[in-house]
């Protein structure tokens, strides 16, 4: 029992005040830092002429700051924190995913050597949409591929995938929540990150599909580049990365030590190294709500709005 002016707290009085305590202070924190990326932000490069407008506005401050009252919440309430009950019933080695993995690696790779050696120097936008859509075949037959593997070992084709836990009208709304909730963190990692590279000097590359939107391509390359980043990527990398490789990992280490390991291998083949630097987080978020759900549908959906929100405000800002 605890006194708070003279008067009787009860214990769960207490908890919920130390919690609302807590609560104000993490969203203290995280709105300051928002809003500090955001003045480092406009700082960071190239003179800005012109001032911000409205939708960069709401896309880099008010969705964040919005946001950072579900991570408050998050960070603050134990109710949010629940114990370990991730289902080790996995039947995934690490050979196997190394052996798709590779498998994922070489076909596209070597597609354009084999399908148009001379013009590989030069590459036309006919043979790139070609090899985009090898790409994302071969994604989809690495699934299919690990899927029969795990069917043949006497496990199921979707629970093989990290697809079958729990409601997934459920699952799909703590991925929108968690989107909305580590908005903000990225955020501010991110402007940090980018000011550190700006201040070294070093090289700043896009993403690759970013760069590629960028150039003047035809109608079919654009709309097959954006179903990879919406589509695709999220389904593919989730369920590989969280679902295959997480799951083989975590049958012989703590959670801590796969979620670090395969954040750190997801973000390894992003290749660039800015590119590595902000995709690691999100690998570790990714493999975090696997871990606290068991299923992978939070993942691919987090994944999917991240993207779908960078694709939607590249395209607004270039418009």
């Amino acid at each position: 029992m605890d006194y708070d002016n003279g008067e009787l707290m009860r214990p769960d009085e207490t908890a919920q005040s130390g919690s609302h305590r807590k609560y104000v202070t993490y969203l203290s924190f995280i709105v300051a830092g928002v809003l500090l990326s955001f003045v480092v932000m406009w700082q960071t490069g190239e003179e800005v002429d012109e001032p911000p407008s409205a939708l960069e506005i709401v896309r880099f401050l008010v969705i964040p700051v919005c946001g950072a009252h579900l991570a408050a919440k998050f960070l603050s309430d134990r109710r949010w924190r629940k114990s370990d009950y991730y289902v080790r019933e996995a039947r995934w080695s690490v050979l196997t995913v190394a052996v798709l993995l590779v498998l994922y690696l070489v076909v596209p790779f070597l597609y354009p050597f084999v399908a148009a050696p001379r013009q590989y120097a030069v590459v036309s936008d006919e043979e790139r949409l070609k090899w985009v859509v090898v790409s994302i075949l071969t994604s989809f037959e690495v699934l299919a591929v690990g899927s029969l593997i795990v069917k043949m070992n006497g496990g199921g084709f979707l629970q093989s995938m990290g697809l079958t836990r729990g409601s997934y009208r459920r699952l799909m709304l703590v991925g929108v929540i968690a989107f909305l909730a580590f908005d903000p963190m990225r955020f501010i990692y991110q402007t940090a990150v980018v000011r550190v590279f700006y201040a070294l000097g070093l090289p700043m590359e896009q993403h690759s599909v970013t760069e590629e939107l960028q150039r003047p391509i035809g109608m079919d390359l654009r709309l097959v580049l954006i179903f990879e980043v919406i589509v695709e990527a999220p389904l593919f990398e989730e369920i590989f990365y969280r679902g295959f490789f997480y799951k083989a990992l975590r049958k012989g280490m703590s959670a801590r030590g796969a979620m670090l390991l395969t954040a750190l291998v997801f973000a390894m083949f992003h290749l660039s190294l800015l590119q590595i630097c902000l995709v690691f987080p999100f690998g570790l978020l990714s493999a975090y709500l696997v871990e606290r759900s068991g299923s992978v549908v939070p993942c691919i959906t987090v994944h999917f709005l991240h993207n779908a929100s960078v694709l939607i405000f590249f395209f607004l800002t270039a418009a």
